[in-house]
Parts: structure tokens; sequence; C-alpha cells
């Protein structure tokens, strides 16, 4: 895949793929995010096609990214013809959330048999496109409407509306679960987006605006502030994993994944802050498995500055 081509450039891409490549047999391999389809392409084409009687799965629960991945592969065609007979159906997708995981497995047996499962990849950022998609609001540096669900379709509370509803007490302790603010700074920005929501309910255009009206407030993003973290930073991040329940859907998922994962297989998890890394860690401190971790280089993170802040877990 030409990635100069494409909006997003896969995190750890070689590691993720040189990991696939160290897989021995055959079995079922699944992207539980695959987003742009970086990662799930070159797995695809350096992997699968050379493994007789193996097959890809790649999910995700945003509608937007297989309609950009079909769009994109129709325009730049694959590296390997999917569709010579050897290959034909070997590349599986399907619209979930990965918290279904069982659900998931059971319908991928259905399809392929009792194969083992090789290697799970999930990697918990949002794609560049994602950012991009004003009306989203999933950056603080657009005019839109906080909504932020991945899946409207499943997810029927928005962002905006939690910060009508919740409580200052409730809403602190959203922001130390979710992304481990400092409780001070939580309980102060709690404090003043109710007495913002008093002035005028969220859910209109100029939501980011407010919100990040709030965090400057709170926190100045202090002059040259070079690699410091935009003082809105956490609360869209607290507010996204809130509203798409994503660290309960990750604890879930890993305890699933490990019933039905090869004796020989492979877990690899890409996490971006504290609270993620800490699930994935008390995962592998509970189960009988192992894990190493690994960091992008120093050459990727000047390429692409949102991996300075990614780990690749690899459990097995």
């Amino acid at each position: 895949m030409n990635l100069n081509k494409k909006i997003h450039f896969p995190v750890l891409l070689h590691k993720v793929v040189e990991e696939a490549r160290d897989i021995q047999g055959k079995g079922v391999f699944i992207d539980c995010t695959m987003g742009d389809g970086g990662h799930s392409h070159e797995i695809f084409t350096q992997v699968i096609s050379d493994k007789k009687q193996s097959y890809l799965l790649s999910l995700d629960w945003d509608q937007k990214s297989f309609d950009f991945v079909s769009s994109f592969f129709e325009e730049k065609p694959l590296q390997l013809d999917l569709f010579r007979k050897e290959n034909k159906n070997r590349w599986l997708f399907e619209k979930t959330n990965f918290a279904l995981f069982p659900k998931i497995m059971e319908k991928m047996q259905k399809k392929v048999g009792q194969l083992p499962l090789k290697f799970l990849l999930m990697d918990l950022g949002i794609s560049s496109r994602q950012y991009a998609e004003k009306e989203r609001g999933f950056s603080f540096e657009s005019e839109s409407v906080l909504d932020m669900r991945m899946d409207p379709e499943t997810y029927t509370i928005t962002a905006y509306q939690l910060l009508n509803l919740l409580s200052i007490a409730k809403m602190t302790n959203m922001f130390i679960k979710t992304v481990g603010m400092k409780k001070m700074i939580a309980r102060k920005l709690a404090q003043e987006i109710v007495l913002e929501r008093e002035k005028k309910l969220f859910g209109h255009r100029d939501d980011v605006r407010r919100v990040n009206e709030i965090a400057s407030k709170v926190q100045t993003l202090r002059i040259n502030s070079i690699g410091k973290l935009h003082p809105a930073t956490l609360i869209f991040l607290a507010l996204r994993i809130a509203v798409n329940t994503e660290l309960q859907n990750l604890y879930e998922t890993l305890l699933s994944v490990s019933i039905y994962l090869d004796e020989n297989g492979k877990i690899l998890v890409i996490t971006y802050h504290s609270q993620e890394e800490k699930i994935v860690d008390e995962f592998v401190k509970h189960s009988h498995l192992s894990a190493k971790k690994f960091h992008p280089s120093k050459n990727e993170i000047f390429h692409n500055s949102r991996a300075r802040s990614a780990i690749l877990h690899i459990i097995s």
C-alpha cells in the first residue's frame, strides 16, 4: 500500500507485520480495529497470502472505515490480486464491536471451520481521518457538536449529553477513571463545565470552542510548550472513552480472546495512554500469558507524531 496516498499512517506497522509473519501454522488472524486498512492490508499481502488455509478477518465498528477502505482499494488496487483462485474469500470483513468477540468467533468458525485463533491485533487509537471529520467532534481543533460516537447505531449517549447531564461528582469521577486525571484538576474542570452549561446547554456548533475555553481557563497552555498536551486533550479523550465504553470493551475482549487463543498464538495491543496500558498489564498479570513491550523508534515518531505515545504489547 502506498502509505503516502493515505490519510492515516499505521503505527508500528513493521513490527506488527513482523510478529504476524512469525506465526507458525494455519489459522485465523484478526484485526479488531481495521480503521483505514493499513495494518490489515500489510498482514494480508505479506503474511496470509503465503499461508494456505489461513484467513484474515478485519473488524471495525465505524461504517465510515469500511466506506473508506472500499473506495481506496477500488481506486488503488491491492498489490496482491484478492480474486486469484487460491486467495478468494481469505480476507473477510465485518462491521461489529470487538467487545462481541465470542459471537465474532462463532460466526468465523461457521465460515472457515474450526481453525485456531493464531493472531489478534487491537490498535486502540483513532485514525487521522476520523479526527479530520469535523462533524464527529473528535478533535479540539474543529468547530462542531460534541458527538464522539464511533457507532451511532450502537451507542445512544453523545459526549455533549454527558456534559449536560453528569453531576460534578460523576463528571470528576469520569475524568479520573478514564484518563487518570488528577482529582483537583478533574473537579475544577467539572465545576467549570457545569457553570458553563447553566448559561447554555452543550449540543451546538460552538461545543468545541466552549470546551477549549474551559480547559484553557483551568490549565493554560504555556508559550513554547512543544511536546506538551493541549489543555483540552484529556477532556476530549475522557469523553470519547466514556461515550464508547472503550476501557470496559478492552478488558472484556482480552478475557474472551484468551479463551480462544491458540497455545502458540499472539495478542497484539497498541495502547496510547496510561489507563489502556493499566488494563493490559492487569490482564497479563492475572492470566497464564506473558508480555513484552515495544516502543516506536525516534524516526517513526518524527514522521508520525501520533506514534509518540504508542506502546505495542505483545502477549503470548
